[in-house]
């Protein structure tokens, strides 16, 4: 997987709305934060890589020219949850804790509320 571009879910970065947004996540809000790299597969699939440590991503991409993180190192003890998609794309998804409906989702994809990522399929 290629990380593309680091970012921060944090009280700092957000405010007021950062419980909003973790809830949009499916992640706990907690008093450090959560940081999150935009990454893509060798398919070209758009995955989340999540780390619970803020200040060892901020110093990952500390000194980094933007755009230049695809030779950045992912330990997979550092990131251990993978996500479907962007942190952009999330936006009007429900909660990835919202238990899964007998409808399919409204967004076309043909999954359910808990599988959706949030795009026709």
């Amino acid at each position: 997987m290629e990380p593309l571009e680091a970012s921060f879910l944090t009280r700092e970065a957000l405010g007021a709305t950062y419980e909003d947004q973790c809830a949009l996540a499916g992640l706990e809000p907690t008093d450090q934060g959560w940081g999150l790299l935009t990454c893509v597969d060798e398919d070209g699939q758009r995955w989340t890589r999540v780390c619970d440590d803020v200040e060892y991503l901020k110093t990952l991409v500390a000194g980094r020219e933007a755009g230049e993180l695809s030779d950045l190192v992912i330990l997979p003890d550092k990131f251990p949850l993978v996500m479907p998609g962007w942190p952009i794309e999330w936006e009007g998804i429900l909660s990835r804790k919202q238990t899964a409906p007998k409808a399919p989702c409204p967004c076309g994809s043909g999954k359910t509320y808990r599988d959706c990522h949030g795009t026709n399929g």
